[in-house]
């Protein structure tokens, strides 16, 4: 077995829960994790935590498809094989709005699913250490790492259970 990386303090009570984290960063911690069995109201301010770059990614590649499909609607109908059906201009933009929808859902699509795999760092196959059984139920953890400056073991574990962890564990 390794050396431990984290404190964790389990709760019960997601109000304890959330002070313990905002008292945490208030203290200066950084690099903390917590694991939730359902979302919680603040948790993200109360961690300090910054914006995801994957609705960025996502955004960008969804206008990026649907530029892909309006220009490869309109090269096909208008410069590659140009058919007159009904009299109407060979670069109709109304007709080409189902494409350019359908192909910018489904590039950003893809690209959200990757790019979440890569962000969470969930990729298949990857091994798994669960901390409880519990936290897909009804406990909260927060994990403190072990390798903040100036702050000692036994200091992390007096905070947390101060706090009103019910069980502190090392991970």
């Amino acid at each position: 077995m390794g050396q431990a990386k984290y404190v964790v303090g389990l709760f019960a009570d997601p109000h304890r829960f959330e002070h313990a984290c905002s008292a945490a960063t208030e203290r200066g911690w950084r690099g903390l994790e917590a694991y939730l069995p359902y979302p919680l109201h603040g948790i993200e301010r109360a961690l300090r935590l910054r914006r995801s770059w994957v609705t960025a990614a996502t955004k960008t590649a969804l206008l990026v498809g649907a530029s892909l499909g309006m220009t490869y609607a309109i090269w096909t109908s208008a410069v590659d094989y140009p058919v007159n059906i009904g009299g109407k201009p060979f670069n109709s933009w109304p007709a080409f709005v189902p494409v350019l929808f359908e192909s910018g859902v489904i590039i950003g699509a893809f690209t959200n699913f990757f790019s979440l795999l890569y962000s969470c760092r969930i990729w298949p196959g990857r091994r798994v250490r669960v901390i409880d059984p519990r936290l897909t139920d009804d406990r909260f953890a927060l994990l403190v790492p072990l390798a903040q400056k100036g702050v000692r073991q036994e200091e992390i574990e007096a905070f947390l259970r101060e706090q009103g962890a019910e069980d502190i564990r090392y991970e």
